[in-house]
């Protein structure tokens, strides 16, 4: 046997026919294509069971490791696995690294398509008008003297919290007069939180920061302030939350939104647990946002 027959001992297609090295290294390299995260144990298995051939799995790895195609590779020479089989340091490293980004590309993902269908579900707000109807700047603002190119748009209908689904409400959700805000006034006490009203205000605080970091995550370049409100609305009630400046001093919306031709500026108040939560955040774009409210 030459030198070459014995290198490719040990790889043979279905009815005995042996494979050279050059054809065993397409089959393994078309695998990898389809399959670009298989490693040298699921190429192998591939082989054998999806193919039908008769080769090992020291001579897959072989073939792989010479041929840059380990799990991780990118062409070039592999970095050898160390003795008895483990990863070494930098090959665990990269294993790291590329399960970090697919968990980040799949929770984009899925953030994505719950923000898609929140907009679904909440789009017969602006059912039948037009895009143009939409941009359309608001009566009260047609005479403003604007110095940039940012502009209101149209401001959907206040939208509703259904009942019987765990929300606390203020005394304002339904008459927009904060009257125990008002009883308030002018007391000069300090009131030393303690127990329970310490862990609501702690759970207040927890629900708050998660819902405007939501609407940070969904604010971007050509989105409107009244799709801001939609996701920030929907985000709260998931929360058991109910957002604070809905109907407060009649109040038409669940966020309020400022926006110029560089940041845009989202301030939210969260009422969980008989508590309230106040919070804020200012995030920078590119290009001038459509603002509205």
């Amino acid at each position: 046997m030459d030198a070459a027959a014995a290198a490719d001992a040990g790889a043979a297609a279905p009815g005995g026919e042996q494979l050279t090295a050059d054809k065993l290294l397409e089959a393994i390299k078309t695998i990898k294509a389809e399959n670009p995260d298989f490693g040298i144990k699921r190429v192998w298995t591939t082989l054998k069971e999806g193919q039908g051939l008769e080769v090992s799995e020291k001579r897959v790895k072989k073939i792989m490791q010479e041929n840059g195609l380990t799990e991780g590779g990118a062409g070039g020479a592999a970095e050898p696995a160390a003795e008895g089989g483990e990863l070494t340091a930098e090959q665990q490293k990269k294993k790291k690294a590329s399960q970090k980004q697919k968990e980040k590309a799949k929770d984009k993902a899925a953030f994505n398509a719950w923000c898609d269908k929140v907009l679904a579900d909440s789009a017969h707000l602006v059912e039948g008008m037009s895009q143009e109807k939409l941009l359309a700047i608001p009566p009260e603002f047609r005479n403003y003297d604007f110095t940039g190119p940012l502009r209101p748009a149209y401001v959907t209908k206040q939208a509703q919290i259904p009942e019987g689904i765990g929300v606390p409400r203020p005394d304002y959700a339904d008459t927009s007069d904060p009257v125990s805000e008002k009883l308030m006034r002018g007391n000069s006490s300090v009131d030393c939180k303690e127990g329970d009203d310490v862990e609501g205000m702690r759970l207040a605080g927890r629900l708050g920061r998660e819902v405007i970091d939501v609407a940070g995550r969904f604010l971007k370049v050509g989105v409107t302030g009244d799709q801001i409100d939609r996701i920030v609305h929907a985000a709260s009630l998931e929360r058991n939350c109910y957002p604070s400046p809905l109907n407060y001093y009649r109040f038409p919306k669940s966020v309020c939104v400022s926006a110029n031709e560089v940041p845009a500026a989202c301030e939210w108040t969260v009422l969980a647990s008989h508590c309230t939560s106040n919070t804020g955040m200012r995030v920078l774009c590119a290009r001038a946002l459509i603002a509205a409210p």
